[in-house]
């Protein structure tokens, strides 16, 4: 938990680094402290207590767009990758905290790199292609080589059979209660009989109780696993899209993505995001070379693909959409920045 809250407030103390460096005048720092204060404390105050991996994840990316779109254009790619050194960390240290949401967030950072790769007045240079692959490029062997370290120290420490149950075990239970769902015990109770589950394992099994019940291992989840595939092949309970096997279909979470933006479900998140794109467009809509047309195209299409993804596989999650929220608003915020200052 320490860990967490030193990532998080170590986020906020980055962008505050950053944006007091942007301007000269005490009163336009004091400003801009009070600004980054009221809108992070007051967006994400309930997930600053209640600590999540995922959300820490989210905010170390958030953090890590927002400095690389408001960092200065070093001209000699080596110069350009050390400027971006602190970037480049965040986004490893996303990448260990919570590698799936790491990945998710990842089109908006590649996003960021390629608007300012197509700002320059000489896109397709050898320069810029040095530049913009030395800092994907570290990025990447980053993340490769964290993940490497990681299989190589779990095989070195752990005991063989029991490791490899034990990631069976998670592998089958994060298909279960992230994917697939747990099928009603009234409606399929042949099925569970069969597999020797028991209504009150059952019970513990839907509460997230399992390790309460020694007879609930990874076989078993196994079974429910493959039951609900072999279901959602004859269109029993769960949807398949392309191969895809989710909750709901791609028309369904079709149907709840446009709810919610209609509806402004997303709260004050919503509200803060319809003020970034409104104040984006107009401030940079005046500049020929902008480009904002497209950002803002790209961004839209960005963010439909990965809420429609949550809708289909049903977890639209606060600990979830949390980091997407606070990503999209540092997308916004940098290119702001961008067309103000730059």
């Amino acid at each position: 938990g320490l860990f967490l809250c030193v990532c998080q407030f170590g986020a906020f103390g980055l962008i505050a680094w950053r944006a007091t460096g942007l301007v000269k005048k005490q009163w336009q720092q004091l400003l801009a402290l009070t600004f980054e204060a009221i809108v992070f404390l007051g967006l994400l105050i309930r997930q600053l207590v209640i600590v999540q991996y995922s959300v820490t994840c989210g905010i170390c990316m958030a953090t890590a767009i927002f400095l690389y779109l408001t960092g200065e254009e070093k001209e000699l790619p080596r110069q350009y990758l050390k400027q971006n050194t602190v970037p480049i960390l965040l986004v490893m240290l996303a990448f260990m905290i919570r590698t799936e949401m790491c990945l998710m967030l990842l089109p908006f950072l590649l996003l960021a790199g390629f608007g300012k790769w197509m700002a320059q007045e000489k896109v397709f240079t050898v320069r810029n292609f040095k530049r913009y692959l030395y800092v994907i490029g570290a990025a990447l062997l980053g993340m490769l080589a964290v993940w490497a370290v990681d299989k190589v120290s779990i095989a070195m420490a752990s005991d063989s059979d029991g490791w490899k149950a034990f990631q069976s075990f998670f592998e089958e239970r994060t298909s279960l209660y992230d994917f697939y769902g747990l099928p009603s015990y009234e409606e399929n109770t042949e099925f569970y009989q069969e597999i020797g589950l028991s209504r009150e394992s059952y019970t513990l099994l839907k509460n997230y109780n399992f390790s309460l019940d020694e007879s609930i291992d990874e076989h078993l989840l196994a079974d429910i696993v493959q039951y609900q595939e072999k279901m959602a092949k004859t269109e029993q309970g769960l949807a398949i899209t392309a191969g895809f096997i989710s909750k709901n279909s791609l028309s369904e979470a079709i149907w709840l993505y446009k709810e919610q933006l209609l509806n402004m479900k997303s709260g004050v998140y919503a509200y803060m995001l319809l003020a970034a794109y409104i104040f984006f467009v107009l401030l940079a809509s005046g500049r020929k070379k902008s480009g904002w047309y497209w950002k803002i195209a790209l961004l839209l299409v960005i963010r439909s693909i990965l809420w429609i993804y949550l809708f289909m596989v049903d977890r639209a999650l606060d600990r979830i959409t949390c980091p997407l929220l606070v990503t999209e608003i540092n997308v916004l915020l940098g290119w702001i920045i961008q067309e103000s200052i730059y």
